[in-house]
């Protein structure tokens, strides 16, 4: 037996957008559907349907349209309905329903096509088919316009339901993030069945981030650590940590050869790879048979490592896959309780002993804004919001390796960057900004460290 739905339509505005709504409902090849239409004196519905209710009330509101059609929907399922937009095709509905199903879904965030002047315009045509999860819900929010409007998605009845009070007080888009939260399995649906009109200068709400988001645990945490009083231990020998591929590896050298030559209390270098020759492996052995301060340990991916590791997207940022062996420390260093991450292509000009036991005040990182990205070319304000100004350089970090293990955030910020990986421009560093905000405690700026690219 097929699932019967709810459409739920405001009529109101213009009298040939409406009758074009109606049409598209009406021409159907999914027939199980109701249709409460309510409209005040400026349109006319001039319809008789065995589907249709007509109720001739006022809804300016869309919070007292949610509530009055939850109240008389007798279906399953709602799917809301703006006036000036129209389902595509007569097979929309079932496409719909069919992924549905398919999905075992109680919410379908829905792709739509914008309408103007006869035309069809598809932004999202590369648009796929996803789980929505706690880890990219944010992310979808911010890049599809189906979040921001309120016609065109797929809504269990009992999920409305549970909303209580608030169904009748969130605006649009927190409805669908607080839905999102609540249903078992939210997804959002590739198809691209549900017409918004542009036309007479119409546009979808701008996206804005909740007041105080944050995209995994990291940042609850650090404030209970904090109130634990919680001391790091800061070990006397410097921990430097530098990931490598074959390319970086023949590069690394004037890292290394700063690092001897600025930090006469010396440490360990930590040197994190998959595969290099054996030629490369031999070169940097004998360049560090020659220093005196720092030792050099090479660190090799175990098999899982480079499973885990293969499994990320690099489509759409130009990073290799060794830029994300970082992530992996914690683990890799199991003895370490705290790392200084660097570039390869970083350059020390100066002792780094005072950067070395910065107290981080219970956060997880240390690290320094990244002026290149906030100043130069606005990325950071796409990403971040209003808090676009914290956007950190992800080149160089101060890590609590012993907290990050402590609280098993390795797993978690791994499973954060498979869900959400193609949301990001600039790799693990976007990835680094938008889980760990609010978990950092910046440091200063790279003159003031000492520090410099090359």
């Amino acid at each position: 037996m097929e699932a019967k739905i709810s459409l739920v339509l405001l009529a109101n505005g213009s009298q040939a957008a409406l009758d074009r709504c109606l049409d598209s409902c009406f021409r159907q090849s999914y027939s199980e559907f109701e249709l409460l239409v309510f409209t005040d004196e400026t349109v006319q519905v001039a319809r008789e349907d065995e589907r249709l209710r007509v109720y001739e009330t006022s809804l300016a509101d869309p919070g007292a349209l949610r509530v009055a059609a939850l109240r008389r929907a007798t279906t399953d399922y709602l799917m809301f309905l703006e006036a000036a937009d129209f389902l595509v095709g007569t097979d929309a509905l079932a496409i719909f329903m069919t992924r549905l199903a398919e999905q075992q879904s109680d919410l379908a965030i829905t792709n739509l096509v914008f309408y103007k002047e006869a035309e069809f315009i598809y932004p999202f045509s590369r648009a796929k088919t996803r789980a929505l999860t706690v880890n990219n819900y944010l992310l979808c929010a911010r890049l599809y316009g189906s979040f921001r409007r309120l016609g065109g998605n797929l809504i269990a009845k009992d999920l409305l339901t549970r909303l209580g009070e608030q169904l009748g007080t969130l605006a649009t888009q927190d409805l669908y993030l607080k839905l999102c939260l609540l249903a078992k399995r939210p997804v959002y649906l590739s198809d691209a069945c549900y017409a918004y009109s542009i036309e007479n200068g119409r546009q979808l709400p701008a996206f804005s981030w909740q007041a105080d988001y944050h995209l995994g645990p990291a940042a609850g945490l650090v404030k209970q650590i904090q109130a634990s009083h919680y001391q790091a231990s800061v070990p006397k020998k410097l921990a430097l940590a530098v990931c490598l591929d074959e390319y970086s590896a023949g590069k690394v050298d004037v890292l290394l050869y700063s690092l001897e030559r600025n930090n006469p209390g010396g440490g360990v270098i930590y040197l994190i790879y998959e595969e290099l020759t054996s030629q490369t492996k031999a070169w940097l052995i004998r360049l560090g048979q020659g220093f005196v301060n720092f030792k050099l340990e090479f660190i090799k991916l175990s098999l899982l490592d480079r499973h885990l590791l293969n499994k990320i997207s690099l489509a759409g940022n130009h990073l290799p896959v060794s830029a994300y062996y970082r992530i992996l420390l914690p683990n890799l260093l199991p003895e370490v309780d705290r790392v200084l991450y660097l570039d390869y292509d970083t350059l020390v000009v100066n002792d780094l002993t005072s950067l070395w036991q910065s107290d981080l005040e219970g956060h997880f990182l240390g690290c320094i804004r990244d002026l290149g990205v906030t100043i130069k070319n606005g990325w950071s304000n796409d990403l971040l919001g209003k808090y676009g100004e914290n956007y950190f350089n992800s080149g160089v970090l101060l890590m609590d390796l012993a907290l990050l293990r402590k609280y098993s955030l390795t797993s978690y910020f791994y499973q954060f960057i498979l869900e959400a990986t193609d949301f990001f421009v600039l790799g693990d560093q976007d990835a680094y900004n938008l889980y760990f905000k609010d978990a950092v405690k910046y440091l200063g700026g790279r003159k003031q460290l000492c520090l410099q690219v090359i």
